[in-house]
């Protein structure tokens, strides 16, 4: 199996429908106030910032993309190739993420 690290990919998987969330994955989100909707917008206009290519069972990335009002949002998705897994999605915590949100802040 090939997979695919690249934004347009991943995008052009999205765009198909493809994108997945279980219902454990759409309470959670659902808890913090993230829609589908939020989720497929940051993906399509956001930025792969993290590969995780040895996670299990599917490699992972973090991308972060853009909501409403310029609000950062971080996407982790699971990857194959046919289809997006939404594993979860969440407000960077500005504590831990540089002003950009692409970047973690060094451990203190």
């Amino acid at each position: 199996m090939r997979i695919i690290f690249d934004i347009e990919s991943i995008r052009a998987l999205c765009a198909r429908n493809t994108l997945t969330i279980s219902d454990k994955v759409y309470d959670k989100i659902e808890s913090r106030r993230i829609t589908p909707r939020h989720v497929r917008m940051a993906i399509m206009n956001g930025e792969i910032i993290e590969v995780y290519p040895d996670e299990q069972p599917d490699p992972r990335l973090l991308i972060v993309g853009c909501i409403a009002d310029n609000k950062p949002l971080h996407v982790v998705i699971a990857i194959d190739d046919w289809s997006i897994r939404l594993v979860s999605a969440y407000q960077p915590d500005p504590d831990r993420w540089e002003s950009d949100f692409r970047t973690r802040k060094a451990v203190k």
